[in-house]
């Protein structure tokens, strides 16, 4: 079997991101049009970088197959800080756009949005770190390249003195993994969204977890 490397995100990465994205996350179910939703899968891509100081891609045949983002308060890195800032400007561009083409429009991401930040509200102080992306191709799941990804960035999280990292999936996800690896489910929000053209119950989840007690002998 081919090695898997590992390595930091670069930016010519960011069109096999945002597919990596788009199929771990199943954005063509909520956003038919093909035009819209090229501007989401960059939108969702930007709203990451935004927030994340560190990140890395599992590289194996040299092909991307996996990805994580996270980023410790603790982190003072002056160039990761202007690099927020940077992508945070074009997340915000993309979302006005999409916002212009989808006004009309109920349901979908925009719930999606919502419940996180309804889940988090009040409780802002209890993190200081967030597990920003995480995605892996579906082929190459169940090989350790998920473990792997998330004890690099939890080694990122111990070197800044991370005490709690907080996260947000649905049950559209392999959320399993995460109780699997030792991750608290905090809170649920259950929402209404259009998914291929059909109204759908879906839970979303917050998730926490103190670095030091990450599972790695799962």
């Amino acid at each position: 079997m081919k090695e898997v490397v590992y390595r930091q995100l670069e930016k010519a990465d960011y069109p096999v991101v945002q597919n990596l994205i788009s199929d771990a996350f199943g954005l063509d179910q909520y956003v038919a049009d093909e035009k819209i939703l090229a501007l989401v899968k960059k939108m969702y891509l930007y709203s990451c970088l935004a927030e994340k100081k560190y990140d890395q891609v599992a590289v194996y045949d040299g092909h991307i197959t996996g990805v994580i983002m996270g980023a410790s308060k603790q982190d003072k890195n002056k160039t990761a800080q202007l690099s927020i800032l940077t992508n945070a400007l074009k997340m915000a561009y993309y979302t006005m756009f999409i916002w212009f083409k989808t006004r009309n429009k109920k349901g979908g991401l925009n719930e999606v949005n919502r419940a996180y930040r309804t889940l988090i509200k009040g409780i802002e102080t209890n993190f200081d770190g967030v597990l920003t992306l995480f995605a892996v191709k579906d082929t190459m799941r169940g090989l350790g390249i998920g473990k792997e990804l998330l004890f690099k960035l939890n080694d990122y999280y111990s070197e800044h003195d991370t005490q709690r990292i907080y996260l947000y999936t649905d049950d559209t996800c392999n959320y399993g993994f995460y109780e699997h690896m030792g991750f608290d489910r905090l809170k649920t929000e259950q929402v209404t969204v259009k998914r291929s053209a059909q109204e759908k119950k879906m839970d979303v989840f917050l998730y926490g977890l103190s670095p030091t007690k990450l599972d790695q002998s799962s």
